[in-house]
């Protein structure tokens, strides 16, 4: 048995969050830029970039109805699921 495709996705290109993501890191590769001046080593603001990035990309697609589906989805599969999209 072959499970149909339910592909979810979701285009932050012209959402805030995308926006807000370029600016990220372009602050971060401007950080990186200055190693010299500021005695911050590259590594520190790359992952601070990094994280944040990946923070606001888990919070938009968490709040947005392809978040709901996706979780779902997996649930369906999941006779035991306990996650706290469900409703069971």
């Amino acid at each position: 048995m072959v499970a149909a495709s339910t592909e979810v996705s979701l285009n932050l290109t012209t959402h805030a969050v995308g926006y807000a993501a370029l600016l990220v890191f372009a602050a971060a590769y401007i950080l990186v830029s200055l190693e010299d001046v500021i005695h911050l080593p590259k590594s520190k603001p790359v992952m601070l970039a990094a994280g944040l990035i990946w923070a606001m990309i888990g919070v938009a697609y968490r709040g947005s109805d392809c978040g709901k589906r996706q979780c779902s989805t997996i649930c369906s599969s999941m006779p035991n699921c306990c996650c706290s999209c469900c409703s069971r």
